[in-house]
């Protein structure tokens, strides 16, 4: 899976590594799979952005912690 930008600029670093900060803490809009990698960018046109790559989804049904032996 690739990376994910998010639709909005920002004029300057700052804001963009606020928001970027506030998705590792947060997760992406409330969900409760945390990003692996946030990072912030830079458009030729000089403005600010910020991207993230997704964590892989796991599979319904099982536990890495659920280890029955039968």
């Amino acid at each position: 899976m690739g990376w994910i930008y998010c639709a909005r600029l920002f004029d300057n670093e700052f804001q963009a590594g606020c928001y970027a900060a506030r998705l590792r803490e947060e997760g992406w809009r409330g969900d409760r799979n945390y990003p692996d990698y946030v990072a912030v960018f830079r458009t030729p046109q000089g403005r600010f952005g910020v991207k993230f790559l997704p964590t892989k989804p796991s599979v319904p049904g099982r536990s890495k912690t659920n280890n029955r032996s039968s």
